[in-house]
């Protein structure tokens, strides 16, 4: 047959549905649903993101939240002297999330197959989805985690750095059958893969969470402009999800760290209502695109976040990572041990005392693209057999 017999369709792209965390008001997972729609539509695909945004998750980013009970209604009241800095912030994230090419929005787990014949090929991930205890899924049934399982759908179905920490093997048990019907299942911990097939017997590959498939050049463009009241100065940035007892605790010996270096310190914590001050600046304001600036300029990064360290990592700045040694989490320490960097985790700023070594990026660079490569075959090979 003649290709011009063949009609237009053969010429269109294959059209990708893409679900995950992508409007949540956390960095690591808007730009890891940015990072996946990127490198799908570079493979040749047309990738769109199903906007399933629940109740639930407006009700946890909303900024006075009226439905947790008098205690944190209470406690948002101490906000009130940075509102404008959240309500900004919340305005950046919107933004941010309102370029990417969604889907219109929908909130019900059952409006999922209205979205089945839009698309050839679905792709679940990556981020914390199948994890009941995700501050999304946490609050809610069990049947709103479906949409991320691909219940909806017979068409193929592909899980890319899905995430199932914190999973009890009784859970895990539960959605094991709705995993199984996956073509192709990928996590980003290679400790989920041995769970899975130890609890239920599913075979699975490791591979990296999408922020690392794009590298620094991918992430410039939309990197956001540094504040003013920060252009040509030294700083440290100190980037944690941390409540107020907790950053209230480390804030002294974070302040001596750049006191020493004679740095100001710059801090994202948008879960403290810190106010700072002359010497201290809180950056709750700062949306996708400010985080990526404030870490590609700083001196330092101090971080106990994963995302926080995949980006330091990302744009090449100097970092360190805070981490608890009773912390069980695995995440941090898998990623900087794959990369040679387990030398930068330190328990407290005060470990880090007079380090002056810079970090060799074309060295972790050559060794993230390993991994990289590995990553965007399963990719490529996982798409390949669905167009068949």
């Amino acid at each position: 047959m003649a290709l011009k017999e063949m009609g237009d369709s053969y010429f269109m792209k294959k059209k990708i549905g893409i679900i995950t965390y992508h409007s949540a008001y956390n960095f690591g997972s808007v730009l890891q649903a940015y990072a996946t729609q990127q490198i799908l539509e570079t493979l040749g695909y047309e990738a769109t993101i199903l906007n399933y945004r629940m109740k639930s998750q407006y009700e946890y980013y909303s900024i006075i939240h009226t439905k947790q009970g008098l205690k944190s209604f209470l406690k948002d009241m101490l906000h009130l002297p940075q509102i404008k800095q959240y309500i900004d912030r919340k305005n950046r994230f919107e933004k941010f999330i309102s370029s990417l090419n969604l889907t219109h929005e929908f909130a019900e787990p059952d409006e999922a197959k209205n979205f089945e014949n839009q698309f050839d090929i679905f792709i679940s991930g990556s981020d914390q989805i199948w994890n009941k205890h995700s501050n999304e899924l946490d609050s809610v049934d069990w049947s709103y985690m479906d949409p991320y399982l691909l219940t909806f759908t017979n068409k193929k179905k592909i899980s890319y750095a899905s995430s199932i920490v914190n999973m009890t093997s009784d859970e895990l048990k539960m959605i094991a059958s709705k995993i199984a019907a996956f073509d192709h299942i990928s996590f980003r911990e290679a400790e989920s893969c041995t769970r899975l097939m130890e609890v239920a017997g599913i075979s699975s590959e490791a591979v990296i969470d999408p922020t690392l498939l794009l590298e620094k050049d991918n992430w410039m463009p939309i990197m956001g402009k540094l504040p003013a009241n920060l252009k040509g100065k030294k700083y440290i940035l100190y980037y944690a999800l941390d409540g107020v007892k907790k950053t209230a605790e480390i804030l002294p010996k974070l302040q001596k760290f750049a006191e020493d270096r004679r740095y100001i310190l710059v801090m994202i914590t948008p879960l403290a209502y810190f106010v700072g001050n002359k010497k201290t600046y809180n950056m709750i304001e700062a949306g996708p695109k400010e985080f990526l600036s404030l870490i590609y300029n700083a001196e330092v990064v101090l971080t106990n976040s994963y995302h926080g360290t995949l980006f330091s990592i990302n744009l090449g700045a100097e970092f360190y990572t805070l981490r608890d040694p009773k912390s069980k989490d695995q995440r941090i320490t898998s990623i900087l041990d794959m990369l040679g960097l387990s030398h930068r985790i330190v328990a407290s700023p005060e470990d880090i005392k007079n380090r002056s070594e810079k970090i060799d990026y074309e060295t972790v660079w050559k060794t993230r693209n390993i991994y990289k490569n590995k990553s965007l075959e399963y990719l490529k090979k996982s798409i390949g057999e669905a167009d068949e």
